[in-house]
């Protein structure tokens, strides 16, 4: 008999566990990390592929390993796990995309059916049949409130704001609902990270934080701002995921729905810090290049 399965052939969370923490694809410790970061644009390239990343093959990027890394990573999840209306609510984020690409399509005028969506928690048809008839009733109350003037908005960056928090304040009513605390206490800590992120790439850009408030998530978090402002980026990164492996010890659970959600957010923030080391690393490296020629 499958050892994923108990006697009445469903999937248990104490094989889900098991098979995490014998998961050769671990989140990077503070070791890994720093060698990463103190390594150039090519050598960090091969050593992500040695700490377990898909190798670059011919025309792809480092880019297009750590997109590969992440969909693996979903995918072992959605293997593994026992409950899927639980586990289908960590894939906001992916929601989020195909609904963007939807509402970017219809504002264009493109083909919805040619669009490249991903595999969210949310049948895409369903999402594609919400935007097109206008209606975002399907989605439930919240996600409905948060859309219901997004089919009339015209800027890119907005619709793509409301979208996200959108997925995320649906993907948390909808645990909250189902009484799982770990998962929202989880959640709601890698929102939190997620909108320090925010903060740090649009400092990068040299846009003001408090001038975009609608790019975040409506979490409380403006304690970390000053703080993080006089830390190192990687240090910034550090604390998110440090933060995220400390929910388990506060609400005192060390398996279940818990420990899923806990590895699939803290390899999201792994992906996330990848794609801004190796977009520095890419600059710094074109910068150096061109000072040579």
């Amino acid at each position: 008999m499958d050892k994923a399965v108990d006697i009445y052939g469903r999937k248990s969370y104490e094989f889900a566990v098991g098979r995490i923490n014998a998961n050769a694809h671990r989140p990077f410790s503070a070791e890994q990390w720093n060698r990463l970061q103190e390594a150039d644009l090519w050598s960090a390239e091969k050593i992500v592929v040695e700490y377990g990343y898909p190798s670059i093959r011919e025309g792809e990027t480092i880019f297009d390993s750590i997109e590969a890394g992440l969909k693996r990573t979903i995918e072992f999840i959605r293997d593994i796990a026992p409950d899927a209306e639980l586990v289908n609510l960590l894939f906001f984020e992916e929601d989020a995309v195909n609904l963007k690409l939807f509402l970017k399509a219809r504002l264009l005028g493109t083909e919805p059916a040619s669009l490249p969506v991903c595999v969210g928690g949310i049948n895409s048809e369903l999402l594609r049949i919400c935007v097109y008839t206008e209606d975002f009733s399907l989605l439930g109350e919240t996600a409905q409130a948060i859309l219901s003037d997004i089919c009339t908005e015209t800027d890119p960056r907005k619709i793509s704001c409301l979208a996200d928090n959108a997925m995320f304040c649906r993907a948390l009513a909808l645990a909250e609902k189902k009484h799982c605390v770990p998962l929202v206490h989880l959640m709601t800590e890698y929102g939190v990270g997620r909108n320090r992120r925010t903060a740090l790439r649009l400092a990068a850009l040299g846009a003001d934080p408090q001038k975009y408030t609608d790019a975040f998530f409506p979490l409380e978090w403006e304690s970390f701002r000053a703080a993080d402002h006089e830390k190192t980026k990687a240090d910034v990164l550090k604390d998110i995921n440090k933060r995220l492996a400390a929910v388990t010890e506060e609400i005192g659970y060390d398996s279940g729905m818990g420990a899923i959600a806990q590895y699939y957010f803290m390899k999201k923030n792994e992906a996330a810090a990848l794609r801004m080391l190796f977009t520095e690393k890419s600059f710094a490296a074109a910068g150096g290049a061109a000072e040579n020629g």
